[in-house]
């Protein structure tokens, strides 16, 4: 998901530069094409030794306001705060049921004052965290149900998530899958994206295509949201104002690329471990990847 601030800046960028005179998707003759080489200038982590530097299952990373570096370890339910040059300075949170404690972590966020915020779906809600790393608060209790997951925090206490639901319709189950906006309640102040379909246990591709599949997202410090369909035939991002407003759009014709074999074999076998991992039979996991690359890429999925 972080990589969908760069395919959100991107597009802006290129569209500044040409002052709008060249339509999307044109390819002006003679053009040089700029590209970026990026490679790791440090890395913190070790295989075995301190455990302070002993990762489980990496769920997020950010920098706080501080210009430490902050870790959410979702297999050890805590997160790691090192400073710029990789040095550990505190652990935030434990395993556990109880205040300040974590039992499945599905997202973190740095909230505007500095604190730190902990969406755990197992615990019940949203957990704050004083800058120090002392607990402050079960800041919105979700009694278990609905907590958001991948969020980003933005301006004041709030944070822009995605959500499942689950409800019962007719004797059918309904599943309900939105991007919004949550401050101080249970329910969003702003949904910014929705998708409501019935629930179908032996089709667990289609599941994911409506859910976690449909749409990546990001937002920024001050409140904005960008929303764009996870597709290999469209390129395609809504940008929203705080309160849902749509403010802009971004569109681009980009000729469809198809994946390799060992591409799609890859991403099968990914797929099927994260769904069983999770307790899904085998006999349910029927997964066949889009054959062509997504013109953005999709959400991380938790545990991958």
């Amino acid at each position: 998901m972080r990589l969908f601030v760069c395919a959100c800046i991107l597009p802006l960028i290129v569209l500044t530069a040409c002052g709008g005179e060249t339509p999307p998707g044109e390819v002006i003759a003679d053009t040089p094409i700029d590209t970026i080489s990026v490679a790791p200038s440090d890395t913190i982590g070790i295989l075995m030794g301190d455990s302070n530097y002993v990762f489980g299952t990496i769920g997020d990373a950010v920098y706080t306001s501080e210009g430490n570096i902050a870790v959410l370890d979702e297999a050890a339910c805590c997160v790691k705060v090192f400073d710029p040059s990789g040095e550990f300075l505190m652990q935030i949170g434990r395993e556990g049921s109880g205040p300040g404690e974590m039992l499945y972590p599905g997202g973190m966020v740095l909230l505007s004052e500095g604190s730190f915020g902990i969406l755990d779906q197992a615990g019940g809600g949203f957990s704050r965290f004083n800058a120090d790393g002392s607990f402050d608060s079960l800041y919105i209790d979700f009694q278990g149900q609905g907590v958001p997951q991948w969020a980003w925090g933005v301006d004041d206490c709030a944070f822009v998530g995605a959500s499942i639901e689950t409800r019962m319709q007719d004797d059918a189950i309904m599943m309900t899958f939105s991007v919004g906006r949550w401050e101080n309640s249970i329910d969003p102040e702003v949904v910014y994206f929705e998708n409501s379909f019935p629930f179908n246990p032996s089709d667990m591709a289609s599941f994911l295509d409506k859910t976690i599949f449909s749409v990546a997202f990001a937002a920024d410090r001050d409140g904005t949201v960008y929303i764009a369909p996870v597709s290999s035939s469209e390129y395609h991002i809504d940008i929203f104002d705080p309160d849902g407003t749509l403010i802009s759009t971004i569109e681009r014709d980009i000729p469809r690329v198809e994946k390799t074999p060992g591409e799609i074999e890859d991403e099968t076998a990914m797929v099927s471990a994260i769904l069983r991992e999770r307790g899904v039979p085998d006999h349910m996991i029927d997964y066949s990847p889009d054959p062509f690359r997504w013109m953005i890429p999709m959400p991380e999925i938790p545990g991958e």
